[in-house]
């Protein structure tokens, strides 16, 4: 299964699970990836759009952070220069990060962030 796919459980997920846990309604993606003519791609940067930014953010303030990032990926992945340099950048001023390689792993990182459990990588 691809990165996408564990993402689309994991939307599915938080949105069933929403009523019992109402901080997951602040989960959103960031539509990085898409495919894009030329011409959308450049008016999209001139609105902002940067690489490296993570693939879900969760505006909910938790475990000592303001917030959690998630960045998907799946089999041998890593994470790219600019994903790297955005994960230091977010967790220095306060940000959680989490990369999960599984639908799995993002549930069960997201509820330990969730009830103050995360623990920032130093």
């Amino acid at each position: 299964m691809a990165e996408h796919e564990e993402q689309v459980k994991f939307t599915h997920w938080a949105n069933v699970k929403k009523d019992e846990l109402p901080q997951l309604a602040a989960l959103y993606a960031v539509p990085n990836q898409a495919v894009r003519t030329s011409k959308v791609a450049s008016y999209m940067i001139h609105e902002g759009l940067k690489a490296g930014i993570p693939d879900m953010f969760l505006a909910y303030a938790a475990s000592n952070c303001h917030g959690l990032y998630i960045e998907f990926k799946f089999g041998r992945g890593l994470l790219s220069p600019a994903q790297a340099i955005w994960r230091k950048r977010l967790m220095d001023n306060g940000y959680g990060y989490i990369v999960p390689y599984s639908f799995e792993d993002a549930v069960r990182e997201t509820l330990l962030y969730l009830v103050n459990e995360y623990k920032r990588p130093s």
